[in-house]
């Protein structure tokens, strides 16, 4: 209605329109559960009522200027082009009242860099968050399909965490995603052979490495590692390492060093969820150790800072 009028401010209705009013100079439906127009002009931060129940189509196109907004628990419907080309929006929070989210809803958001998508959705529509500026997704349990396009050309997307609950990812839906090298999947490997993933232009996908039985996508952390000697029968002579962070399957590798000269190499496990790795040293001599994670030994990749300790 109003979306080419790039320096409108404030959209004033009458009071006795009759299917239109106006709120803080926003334009609704007359009894207020729907917002139609925010002008493109209008800057900062912005508040959705109370009580709005969708977000129409083309709402909050094009605003350069609008940089977060606050979506109450009342909304549940976000229509197409939405929040299209709001290039200084930076955060958007769905409520779990969200069911639908409609096509390029906020495509070409490009700073937007902080998203929480709704828990109420069972899919990601077509091309919803095409170009937007995250390195880290987190898709919600509950979600089984990702539509054409949804998070295509995201030239910063580094991460996706993904739940089991996946079934199906279309074509293109992560096109050139040239940055993209991880995805934290909730689920086995066998349950991920299961899913339909169409080779077409999500080459960067298919090609990026696979964490299963993932939580997320925070790399783990050495917080501690603790010498016991042999003394305690019920640990023996060891390392006990703690942890922190640990929201996908990794490798600890352990290495242990003689007057400077490594005589052996250990590896442990890492299950998503663990706190504590005992490395059993009784029958090493080794006056040094350091501890490395790795997401795997194929990749070598290292997760966080090594430990080293005296034994």
């Amino acid at each position: 209605m109003f979306r080419e009028c790039t320096g409108l401010t404030t959209i004033n209705i009458p009071e006795d329109n009759s299917d239109y009013t106006s709120l803080d100079g926003v334009m609704f439906n007359k009894d207020l559960t729907e917002l139609i127009c925010y002008p493109r002009g209008k800057s900062g931060m912005y508040t959705i009522p109370e009580g709005v129940k969708e977000i129409s189509g083309y709402a909050f196109y094009g605003n350069d200027n609008l940089t977060k907004v606050q979506i109450p628990d009342s909304v549940t419907f976000i229509g197409y082009y939405a929040f299209s080309w709001c290039t200084a929006l930076q955060a958007i929070d769905m409520p779990d009242s969200i069911t639908e989210v409609e096509a390029y809803a906020f495509c070409g958001c490009e700073n937007l860099t902080d998203i929480k998508i709704s828990k109420g959705l069972t899919s990601i529509d077509m091309d919803v968050f095409q170009n937007i500026g995250a390195e880290t997704v987190v898709i919600p349990d509950g979600i089984t399909t990702i539509e054409l396009g949804a998070f295509s050309f995201c030239d910063n997307l580094k991460n996706i965490v993904l739940p089991d609950s996946i079934t199906n990812i279309a074509s293109w839906a992560f096109q050139d995603d040239t940055a993209l090298t991880d995805i934290f999947y909730a689920g086995s490997k066998e349950q991920w052979s299961n899913i339909y993933i169409s080779a077409r232009d999500n080459e960067y996908f298919t090609h990026a490495t696979v964490h299963y039985n993932a939580i997320g996508a925070e790399p783990p952390k050495i917080t501690n590692a603790i010498v016991f000697p042999g003394s305690d029968a019920s640990i023996g002579n060891s390392v006990q390492v703690t942890l922190e962070d640990t929201e996908y399957d990794s490798t600890m590798i352990t290495a242990f060093y003689k007057d400077g000269v490594m005589v052996d190499m250990q590896t442990t496990p890492i299950s998503a969820g663990d706190i504590t790795k005992t490395i059993p040293i009784s029958d090493l001599d080794a006056d040094t150790a350091n501890i490395f994670i790795w997401s795997s030994l194929d990749s070598m990749q290292p997760l966080c800072e090594a430990k080293n300790i005296q034994l």
